[in-house]
């Protein structure tokens, strides 16, 4: 049996942070297989992301402008 890879979309209206993140997680990758399945910038990039492809965890900036973390709780 195969573990499936968790797959995480990464939501942050910085790319240096994304980038940063990507690198940790592809650090982790080597002990916990996962998928970044998207990037967005913003939190609308990301509802329309989230329509697209299936996403097991979504890491967040938790303020962005126009869009916060809690804001966004039950638009899925």
């Amino acid at each position: 049996m195969t573990d499936a890879p968790l797959r995480i979309l990464i939501v942050d209206d910085e790319a240096p942070a994304r980038n940063r993140l990507r690198q940790l997680l592809d650090d982790c990758g080597e002990v916990l297989p996962l998928a970044i399945v998207g990037e967005a910038g913003s939190g609308r990039e990301a509802l329309e992301l989230l329509h697209a492809v299936a996403a097991d965890l979504v890491l967040t900036d938790i303020h962005m402008p126009t869009w916060t973390a809690s804001s966004s709780r039950g638009t899925c």
